[in-house]
């Protein structure tokens, strides 16, 4: 919900409504599921737009559980969001919801060469401070905040990044990616990782063995 989700106060009721790109219709389905399994009575629906799929509810009950936990209704960009406690004290639930942030909001590539890159960035800027916070806080090595001024939609955005490359590993590994977006892009650069450095390394073993050809003449 603080990734791609919208919580908001309707004339008689409450609307909650998560958006997804329309080439993840497999985490769609994921989410859609979860929901299920902690409302199987409640009623769900999925509306198909222009360029995304809409996830909605209009229940009371679900509404009355995400006031209990500390969302509150309206815009996420003006308002101060941070995430609650009763997930920062708990490491299990920083876990999930940094599997459920980065599913969302978060971006995994290839900087160049074998060299990825994790981004996160979201529209608020409390949100964005109180994430990394407690991604180092896990024993994560990120770089500062920095804004970032988004052309499309002509907002501000800030963002952080996880440059250590025994950390990305070791973060995709601990939150355990859900998002199939992620997970095959994470399994082509792994795989284009190997590639390079077996390139490398080959490389590496022609040049030895030439300055060994050349010592020994």
């Amino acid at each position: 919900m603080l990734g791609d989700g919208c919580f908001y106060e309707m004339p008689r009721c409450y609307q909650i409504s998560i958006s997804f790109n329309k080439l993840e219709i497999d985490y769609l389905n994921c989410v859609l599921k979860l929901f299920k399994s902690v409302y199987p009575k409640e009623k769900f629906s999925i509306s198909e737009l222009k360029n995304e799929f809409l996830l909605r509810t209009y229940s009371r009950k679900v509404s009355n559980d995400f006031f209990e936990m500390g969302l509150k209704t309206g815009r996420k960009t003006k308002r101060r969001i941070v995430i609650p406690n009763w997930i920062k004290k708990d490491r299990a639930l920083v876990i999930v919801f940094l599997r459920g942030i980065f599913d969302t909001d978060g971006c995994l590539y290839r900087k160049y060469g074998s060299y990825m890159q994790i981004q996160m960035k979201l529209a608020n800027k409390q949100l964005v401070r109180d994430i990394r916070a407690v991604i180092c806080r896990l024993n994560f090595n990120s770089t500062k905040i920095i804004m970032d001024f988004e052309k499309i939609h002509k907002v501000y955005e800030w963002k952080f990044y996880l440059s250590r490359q025994a950390e990305i590993h070791k973060f995709i590994k601990l939150i355990k990616l859900r998002n199939s977006k992620h997970i095959t892009r994470y399994a082509k650069l792994w795989g284009h990782i190997l590639t390079w450095q077996n390139v490398l390394a080959k490389k590496n073993t022609c040049s030895s063995g030439l300055q060994k050809s050349l010592l020994e003449n």
